[in-house]
């Protein structure tokens, strides 16, 4: 009987964002840097740095990676150091070795009991798995029968919460535009959104083509439902052969509001309201920096949304500033025209 159950707080891996004990999905297009996403997310947990949203440090924690995408030496690894991640703390399943066969873990079914050990052997300390597509390692199943999606994500839901850690799956969108609901787009069964707790969408900005939106898709257990947004910047890491280019997340601190559904409808390539708005916008701050809420205010009044200033913000390169206040903490944001 529910009189009888003791109830325990939610706790969270990132704060709204993805909860500790349960199963998340990253999902978007190809090449929008969503396994890059979860990098970011492994250094962090790696090394106890507060989020781009928060200003709390935590204890470091161990990672461990399954992927299929992308090679471990020459793309995760210096992709984790360009990250600034601690490397000492992230750990993978690369291969196993069974009666003298080396063969990929490509069946967490089948290979489900060394993914348990790992994990096992990694306690206390594991608090993320990150698995590179999530749909990568059910060899042999169905990815588009519910019943077969669930029979694999079971056993993982139970791992995460029996070990108290996160799992984060990074899965692709189908290609069809027609369906009304964003949840249907994830490619494989509805299975893989209905039995996660979160999912978070990952997306190309409309408006400028190397800014990336992360907006939440699914989640039910925040009243949160902000997103934010990152580029994919370029970095230079040291490896056995010298230097090689990399590339890592650099977030933008302001939180954005924008639906999944919104950002995956299909949309016209010319937009004459927007247009507009960018050379309002220019005009206002041609003499310098504005307050944001002046700015939605101002911009209210002459017909144009918030939403729309915010998605021609990057296109005509206004930066976004916080102030300090008068006491030292954080103040106002202000936007101004980069010089």
């Amino acid at each position: 009987m529910f009189k009888d159950l003791k109830l325990e707080k939610l706790k969270w891996l990132w704060p709204n964002r993805f909860p500790l004990g349960k199963i998340s999905l990253i999902v978007g297009d190809p090449d929008r840097g969503k396994s890059i996403l979860s990098l970011y997310i492994a250094a962090q947990v790696s090394t106890g740095r507060p989020w781009i949203d928060s200003t709390t440090s935590r204890e470091p924690g161990d990672v461990l990676i399954l992927t299929t995408e992308d090679d471990l030496a020459d793309t995760v690894g210096p992709r984790l150091k360009a990250a600034a991640a601690d490397l000492s703390r992230i750990h993978y399943i690369n291969a196993v070795v069974e009666k003298d066969k080396k063969y990929n873990l490509s069946n967490l079914t089948r290979d489900f009991d060394i993914l348990v050990k790992t994990a096992q052997k990694l306690h206390p300390h594991l608090r993320l798995i990150i698995i590179d597509p999530i749909s990568g390692y059910m060899e042999g199943k169905n990815e588009n029968k519910n019943a077969e999606v669930r029979e694999y994500l079971n056993p993982l839901a139970e791992l995460a919460r029996m070990a108290d850690l996160s799992i984060i799956g990074i899965s692709h969108m189908n290609k069809n535009q027609l369906t009304q609901s964003a949840t249907y787009r994830v490619l494989g069964s509805i299975a893989f959104t209905a039995a996660v707790r979160a999912v978070w969408l990952v997306h190309q900005d409309p408006e400028d083509e190397v800014r990336r939106l992360f907006v939440p898709l699914k989640g039910n257990l925040s009243r949160d439902k902000s997103g934010l947004s990152y580029t994919l910047m370029s970095q230079q890491v040291q490896t056995e052969q010298g230097l090689a280019d990399s590339v890592f997340c650099s977030f933008s601190p302001e939180p954005i509001h924008i639906r999944a559904e919104e950002l995956l409808a299909p949309r016209d390539k010319k937009s004459p309201k927007r247009d507009s708005a960018a050379d309002w916008l220019k005009g206002y701050l041609k003499d310098g920096p504005k307050p944001a809420k002046e700015l939605f205010n101002v911009g209210s009044q002459m017909g144009y949304s918030e939403k729309t200033l915010k998605r021609v913000k990057s296109k005509l390169g206004i930066q976004s500033t916080q102030t300090f206040a008068p006491d030292g903490g954080f103040g106002k944001w202000e936007w101004s025209l980069l010089t």
